[in-house]
């Protein structure tokens, strides 16, 4: 009886031995499920990998990139189809496959066997390569897979549409050009003739007010668009050759008509006058609606918006008596 009390004190202690030394040195009793990491070059216009696992003891724990380290989310199918909804970890899935898509990035993965994890590259359109981490791993460690994505070839503008409804349009808005003091006080006889180019130094201001981000990343960058406008400041919205790029930022346009045409005021002798010159702007906006698609993958995408427009369509020049502080803050001849 003592010496099988003393056998099972042993066995147990030896099986306590073995546990501890199991979890102070798993590389001895846990096969390593990926030796070597590797690292992957994936071309962003539809690239894809097949990622080899030497053992099935791994899961795909999160995937993250640049300024995303808490994890990328994805729209999860679990083994049957079933939509999971987003999620950013994946431990508890052994089958599932994920998508992510968003306005610069879209890719998907899966995880359809225990020694394979398939990674396929949609777009990359931000303007440098995306570094992906995909992060494998167990309960003992983790592997962080490099995935770099170069940039994908940006879209093409095949279509866009302007409503016909113009919205917000009205052409009184009077913007000044400049103010000068003439001080004809001295002369007794002799006119003083001052001529002035209102449209000089003016332009046509657009604005591009996308529903939607990242246009510009999106679009290849010398891509052109004919855009309406009104002219003679009539409530009309006509295309004549007008075109521009697509920015999300203002954009200035040369005038459709001479800039450099010269009008003259006449300041009599004996007098001052203030000889003011003054724009008027005739704006509008209207809605639009641009189809894109990509020429080497074929994707499309469309972009909605409107399109704010400012243009001088006349000028006008006259004089007044000035105050004193009008003396003082306008420019002299």
């Amino acid at each position: 009886m003592e010496r099988a009390v003393h056998h099972t004190i042993r066995t147990l202690c030896t099986a306590a031995l073995l546990t501890l030394a199991a979890s102070c040195n798993p590389d001895i009793f846990v096969e390593d499920f990926m030796p070597v990491t590797p690292e992957f070059n994936l071309d962003g216009n539809g690239d894809s990998v097949k990622i080899g696992f030497a053992s099935d003891n791994w899961h795909v724990k999160y995937l993250y990139g640049p300024g995303s380290v808490d994890g990328l989310y994805f729209t999860v199918r679990d083994a049957d189809g079933n939509d999971k909804g987003d999620q950013c970890h994946f431990e508890a899935y052994n089958r599932f496959s994920a998508v992510r898509e968003n306005d610069l990035l879209a890719l998907s993965f899966s995880k359809l066997g225990p020694l394979e994890l398939t990674v396929k590259i949609k777009e990359n359109l931000f303007d440098n390569p995306y570094l992906l981490h995909i992060v494998a791993g167990n309960e003992y460690e983790d592997r962080d897979i490099k995935v770099t994505i170069s940039p994908s070839e940006k879209y093409v503008v095949d279509n866009i549409v302007f409503s016909n409804d113009i919205y917000d349009f009205y052409n009184v808005r009077l913007e000044p050009v400049d103010e000068i003091l003439v001080d004809n006080t001295q002369s007794a006889h002799g006119e003083t003739v001052i001529y002035r180019k209102p449209y000089e130094n003016a332009h046509r201001t657009i604005r591009f007010v996308f529903d939607q981000e990242n246009i510009c990343n999106t679009v290849k960058p010398d891509i052109e668009i004919e855009v309406p406008n009104v002219y003679e400041g009539k409530e009309k919205l006509e295309f004549r050759g007008e075109k521009t790029g697509i920015s999300e930022r203002e954009i200035h346009l040369p005038l459709t008509f001479p800039t450099d045409s010269t009008f003259a005021y006449t300041v009599k002798p004996g007098i001052k006058r203030v000889v003011a010159t003054y724009l008027e702007y005739a704006e509008f906006k209207t809605d639009f609606t641009m189809y894109l698609s990509n020429p080497v993958s074929g994707r499309k995408k469309v972009f909605t918006g409107r399109l704010e427009s400012e243009v001088p369509f006349a000028s006008f020049i006259f004089g007044y008596e000035p105050t004193n502080k009008e003396q003082s803050t306008a420019k002299s001849l």
